[in-house]
């Protein structure tokens, strides 16, 4: 039994309470049909545990990691996962059609993230799903959630980290609808970022996993939470902008306050301190 559990995959708490309630559902839509005469997920009780909580970088660290990246591109990558919250998948799903401007300040348009599926033939989108298949196995596909379409509105100090990496990228030559790419000009996968994410913590003296608990990328979106609060910026407008709530972003979006948007953006950045 224990060489049986040793080659098996453990799975969080919620994640396997995820699976026991769509199973529930179907064994009971299965039994309603009469296919089945009882619904036996309904006889084990849902797995419970608390979740180990996320480890996060303070606003120093984050800032620290951002100055002491010698990449550009990495360098503006840190910059938008620490100040804007975009989670990874948004955030390598990026393509140059999604730089646009609003009111006559540059944003992003987030409307879809990237995903990998190795075997395309497993890439079973629902019927009339928007998804792009960009080859080898990436797809662009909507974002997690409804509220997760929304607009980033980038400061100055955003705006000239993608300067930066725009021209470097042109002087390359690159030839991709994608804004981060590898140096062959393919899309990023997340284990390339793992590797970048555990390079950088490491120049600031932390070695990731060293007592247990790994720092993830996503949990840059809860140093970006901070950082809003700490700036001021109103709940609503925090939900909207880190694509939590489709009330709030009906509230920060309905009349395109650019001027709002701005200023959390620019709190964000401000409370990095990246140009003191």
């Amino acid at each position: 039994m224990a060489a049986i559990q040793d080659g098996l995959k453990c799975y969080s708490p919620k994640t396997a309470t995820i699976t026991w309630s769509v199973l529930k559902n179907a064994l009971e839509a299965a039994r309603d049909e009469n296919l089945i005469r009882r619904n036996p997920a309904k006889m084990v009780r849902p797995v419970s545990g608390r979740r180990r909580p996320m480890k996060v970088l303070s606003p120093a660290q984050a800032a620290e990691l951002i100055r002491n990246e010698p990449d550009p591109m990495w360098r503006l990558n840190w910059l938008l996962a620490f100040a804007t919250g975009l989670r990874q998948g948004e955030r390598l799903g990026l393509t140059m059609d999604e730089l646009t401007t609003l009111n006559g300040r540059r944003a992003l348009v987030i409307d879809h993230q990237l995903q990998r599926v190795p075997d395309s033939r497993r890439a079973d989108w629902p019927l009339g799903e928007d998804v792009t298949d960009l080859g080898n196995g990436f797809w662009l596909c909507p974002p997690k959630t409804d509220s997760g379409e929304r607009i980033v509105v980038l400061d100055d100090v955003m705006c000239g980290a993608l300067d930066e990496w725009l021209a470097i990228r042109k002087q390359k030559g690159v030839d991709s609808p994608m804004l981060f790419v590898t140096g062959r000009g393919t899309p990023i996968d997340r284990r390339i970022e793992y590797f970048h994410w555990d390079t950088a913590l490491l120049r600031i003296g932390i070695v990731n996993g060293e007592d247990g608990v790994r720092l993830r990328p996503h949990s840059a979106r809860h140093t970006a939470d901070t950082l809003f609060a700490n700036a001021g910026v109103p709940e609503s407008a925090r939900l909207a902008l880190m694509g939590h709530s489709d009330g709030a972003m009906d509230n920060v979006y309905l009349h395109a306050d650019t001027e709002a948007l701005l200023k959390a953006s620019e709190g964000a950045t401000g409370a990095l301190r990246l140009t003191d």
